[in-house]
């Protein structure tokens, strides 16, 4: 029995998807008031759902009866509780965090994220940490998707800072690919791996190289990235908050380049370029996937 938790997010959908094709038997923690159609969507792949809180010690016991593998997608704060109530039985528990770990721009989720590896690391149990990059592929994937959308509707790209700043996002495919290989991986509990695309491009290229794919020049148009965070910062200790917030502005101005090298031998990972994932996107729209 594997257990799936965060399985109704946007790279769970896929894992499951993949899981389905196999013999062996799943189970998902689901949130109470979740849509009856992606209830549906799970009965329909013959998987086990387990209504609850991950909070919720009486949940956890029940849903890691009979358990081998536990797959959690969920947010990495939750890591913590479902490794406590992990019996001994447990062969693996594949965990997965950010590589926004790293980041240097003071964040209250960031910091969310480091008291929660900090946890995990604690723990003797067969754990497996990854930490995927900026995630992208067919569907809302809440970033690729959402630059794709407004170049759908106007040429101009207004960017904060010189985008010279590199980034290395992650096809949901490699993500999945990456967890069902953690499953099985001999000799690698209790390490972590940066999981990221094959190429890292500054935002520029990105962005060009995403509108080549739609068949569109992006203008790209350059506003001041620390003015605009402080502005913005003020704006929000006002009370006003935005849907940009300054630790956006500041994280794009980052490098994000990640050796994935310990995946590539651990996991025999071979994610794609950020171009090929493009390609794979633009397929599976003209199939209507």
């Amino acid at each position: 029995m594997i257990l799936v938790t965060g399985g109704t997010g946007y790279v769970g959908q896929f894992l499951l998807d993949a899981l389905a094709q196999g013999n062996t038997q799943v189970r998902c923690v689901v949130r109470p008031g979740k849509p009856k159609s992606v209830l549906e969507r799970l009965r329909r792949y013959g998987m086990e759902i387990c209504e609850g809180d991950l909070l919720d010690s009486t949940v956890l016991n029940a849903a890691l009866r009979d358990v081998r593998c536990v797959l959690h997608l969920a947010h990495i704060r939750f890591a913590p509780n479902v490794l406590r109530a992990a019996p001994d039985s447990v062969e693996r528990l594949v965990l997965m965090s950010s590589l926004w770990r790293f980041s240097r721009v003071p964040s209250p989720v960031v910091d969310e994220v480091i008291k929660a590896e900090r946890e995990v690391e604690k723990s003797n149990k067969s754990w497996v940490l990854l930490r995927p990059s900026m995630i992208y592929g067919p569907g809302d994937d809440r970033n690729i998707n959402r630059l794709r959308a407004h170049l759908n509707r106007w040429s101009v790209m207004p960017i904060f800072g010189s985008g010279r700043a590199l980034q290395q996002p992650v096809f949901v495919g490699d993500v999945v690919a990456a967890t069902i290989a953690s499953m099985h991986a001999a000799g690698i509990e209790r390490r972590a791996y940066a999981i990221a695309g094959a190429q890292a491009v500054t935002y520029r290229v990105l962005l060009k190289m995403l509108g080549a794919s739609m068949g569109v020049t992006p203008r790209i148009v350059s506003l001041p990235a620390r003015p605009l965070a402080a502005l913005l910062g003020a704006v929000r200790r006002c009370g006003i908050h935005l849907p940009v917030d300054p630790e956006q502005i500041l994280r794009l101005q980052e490098d994000k380049q990640y050796d994935i090298s310990a995946a590539r031998a651990d996991l025999a990972f071979d994610p794609l370029t950020f171009e090929a994932g493009l390609e794979k996107i633009e397929q599976w729209g003209r199939d209507g996937a």
